[in-house]
């Protein structure tokens, strides 16, 4: 890892981002998302509201904040389309991204420019830490365990980071180089959930990432299930994503060490053994067996593990949200 010293300078005014906030039927929230990109200490070039088929007033709470905000409406196509439409339509180099249920603290863009200038914009994607809204004095990077021991850590391959069970980076508190997502193919659209999961690891395996030690965004669970852009809640589709989210991964990079495919392996695994759980859970026993053979013939070593999950059930992340 490299470390960077606190860098005192006022960030360049050559470092543009654009803010791409996906939005549904939350016209009362996504004002506050707006308010809060425009209360940025270093505010962002400009700001993109993409609507993703909204039914209630979003557009008008939207366009009271007249051409300060660029509203951009399609047919309801998710979350993943819905910030892969927002970035086609930024013009700036960089994208930082907020869902509109969430904030940003006001010297989010702040740091993560100082970070850009310390590390010379060298990095592909920046991110920091974000407030959880169920625990309001917990960290994401305090649940995952996740630290660093400088103001800016920058490493040169982030795979060691977006393999972790709990990846350290969230989208609302992540700056992407606006070339690098589009050559990444963006988010999976397909992937209603996972699909940051999926986005993390395609961006991370062998590309530099830097790490910000700030708390740039908060967490909030003020949207209704029925509002948000990706249906939460629907369970087996999560852990259907999972298992083709980190298939494509596997498939995408043939370099990937032993130990990295493995984990992979395991997470598919995990995946199908959780399906097979809720299956189980409603009298479908054969289909319950099924995900239990998938899980074991996942990969080497899945029995013992999958043996320990049997008898502690693993619970649901902030992550899985979207």
């Amino acid at each position: 890892m490299t470390p960077f010293a606190s860098d005192t300078t006022t960030p360049s005014h050559t470092i543009e981002f654009s803010a791409v906030i996906p939005t549904y039927n939350r016209a009362h929230l996504v004002v506050r998302a707006i308010t809060s990109a425009l209360d940025q200490s270093f505010p962002p070039a400009e700001i993109i509201i993409v609507d993703d088929g909204s039914t209630d007033a979003t557009e008008d709470a939207i366009r009271r904040f007249g051409p300060t905000v660029r509203y951009v409406r399609q047919q309801n196509s998710g979350g993943a389309e819905a910030r892969n439409r927002g970035v086609r339509e930024a013009t700036r180099p960089w994208v930082a991204f907020l869902d509109s249920d969430d904030v940003w603290t006001e010297r989010h863009l702040e740091k993560i420019a100082s970070a850009m200038i310390a590390t010379r914009s060298s990095a592909e994607l920046y991110f920091d830490d974000m407030l959880i809204a169920e625990s309001p004095d917990e960290t994401w990077w305090e649940r995952g365990g996740f630290s660093i021991a400088a103001d800016y850590v920058m490493v040169p391959d982030a795979a060691e980071w977006v393999m972790r069970e709990y990846q350290p980076m969230m989208l609302q508190s992540t700056v992407c180089r606006r070339s690098t997502f589009l050559e990444a193919g963006g988010l999976w659209a397909d992937l209603r959930n996972a699909h940051d999961t999926h986005f993390f690891l395609k961006i991370g395996i062998g590309r530099p990432v830097c790490a910000v030690r700030w708390i740039g965004s908060k967490l909030t669970a003020d949207a209704p299930g029925e509002s948000r852009l990706t249906s939460a809640g629907q369970e087996e589709r999560r852990y259907r994503n999972r298992t083709r989210a980190f298939r494509d991964i596997l498939r995408k990079f043939p370099g990937l060490t032993r130990d990295q495919r493995r984990c992979l392996r395991m997470r598919i695994a995990d995946a199908h053994w959780s399906l097979g759980r809720h299956a189980w859970k409603r009298g479908h026993f054969v289909r319950a067996g099924v995900c239990g053979i998938q899980a074991l013939f996942a990969g080497p070593g899945a029995a013992l593990t999958l043996a320990g999950k049997a008898l502690h059930p693993p619970e649901h992340t902030a992550q899985e949200r979207s």
